[in-house]
């Protein structure tokens, strides 16, 4: 599955559906995600897999982050990885793994920092997340930036998108 958001400024469309929250929508070139801090999901019925690769091209403002959803069965099972670009160019890019369960969401282990530019505030970066079994790893290129183990949901669920933090993300 592959939406690069190229068409009409309106609703998303193309199997795009929504889980909680408000709507994105497209400008007419891109996604457009620029709500409240996390306060929206969507995901898309046509994105669903077991195991395989995710990859993402992102351009979000500082404070901002952008989280890549996956396995999702329902609004109370499905993980996701949180992108952040920090708050300016210098400071630390924190990524975190979470899952949404029946008793709210949860983090999953701790927080790794990465160097500030890792994800660059304003700029466009690529991140590709990866999911075997019940191993999660995020890759920018090919180095290996942060992985987490969980065996919570392993089996076939919808990839989506959900907004990190106040701000906006395209």
């Amino acid at each position: 599955f592959t939406d690069t958001f190229d068409r009409a400024a309106g609703p998303l469309g193309n199997g795009w559906g929504l889980v909680e929250g408000d709507a994105f929508v497209t400008n007419g070139t891109q996604l457009v995600m620029a709500t409240i801090a996390h306060s929206d999901v969507m995901v898309n019925a046509g994105a669903t897999f077991v195991d395989g690769s995710i990859t993402v091209a992102a351009l979000i403002d500082y404070a901002c982050a952008v989280d890549v959803v996956f396995r999702y069965t329902g609004p109370n099972a499905f993980y996701f990885i949180e992108l952040n670009p920090g708050f300016s160019a210098s400071s630390s890019c924190p990524v975190a793994f979470y899952k949404k369960d029946a008793t709210g969401y949860n983090q999953i282990g701790a927080t790794v920092m990465l160097p500030g530019g890792t994800f660059p505030g304003g700029a466009l970066f690529t991140a590709r997340v990866e999911l075997s079994g019940s191993t999660y790893r995020l890759y920018k290129g090919t180095e290996l930036l942060a992985s987490f183990t969980d065996s919570t949901f392993t089996g076939s669920g919808q990839q989506g998108l959900r907004s990190g933090g106040g701000g906006t993300g395209r």
